[in-house]
């Protein structure tokens, strides 16, 4: 039977792009990751999602630092389409 964890794993890396697949390589060998981005191109959707997975694994807390109250309160909103509730 296939942990919930596993499944949400299975399309976090079916979903995302080979440039985001890069950052998640850059992540297993260096603690911290700097990345100068443009817009629009799925950072706070990989990288909640990203943490999302690696509270579950690990169950390590995960903290999010945001430009705008706007994009803080993304996040939350890109967890619930991954994994909504019942």
């Amino acid at each position: 039977m296939t942990r919930p964890s596993e499944k949400l794993e299975q399309i976090f890396f079916e979903q995302s792009f080979d440039y985001q697949l890069h950052w998640y390589r850059a992540g297993l060998e260096h603690r911290i990751r700097d990345i100068l981005k443009s817009r629009q191109i799925g950072a706070t959707f990989y990288f909640s999602r990203e943490a999302l997975l690696r509270a579950l694994k690990t169950g390590h807390n995960q903290i999010f630092l945001s430009a705008s109250k706007n994009a803080g309160v993304c996040v939350p909103r890109i967890h619930h389409r991954l994994c909504p509730a019942g």
